[in-house]
């Protein structure tokens, strides 16, 4: 159900703390516990305002990997964007619960 997220830049993993999960063609980055962020038809969304400089290092890696829009540019962008708090569980029930996100 999930699966380690590499890093785009010089290290060499992180350890198991970015997670992916992908739900109905949805993708999920988890870092650390938190689902931070999503990429729904290639669009990158903020779903939560935690942010480290390593959750930071996690969105690049995540944007680089599966945002065709809307990519990650660091924290100052970050910060101006809306977080959607979506509870991925409710993908399961209803495939259609993120139609509105655009």
């Amino acid at each position: 159900m999930f699966t380690a997220l590499n890093p785009t830049d010089s290290r060499k993993s992180f350890y198991g703390k970015a997670q992916v999960m992908t739900l109905n063609g949805v993708e999920f980055l988890m870092s650390y516990s938190t689902f931070v962020a999503y990429v729904k038809d290639g669009k990158l969304f903020k779903n939560d305002e935690r942010w480290s400089m390593t959750t930071g290092r996690h969105i690049k890696a995540f944007s680089d990997r599966f945002a065709l829009e809307g990519e990650y540019k660091g924290k100052r962008d970050w910060d101006a964007r809306p977080a959607s708090h979506i509870n991925p569980v409710f993908l399961i029930v209803d495939p259609a619960y993120l139609d509105n996100d655009k």
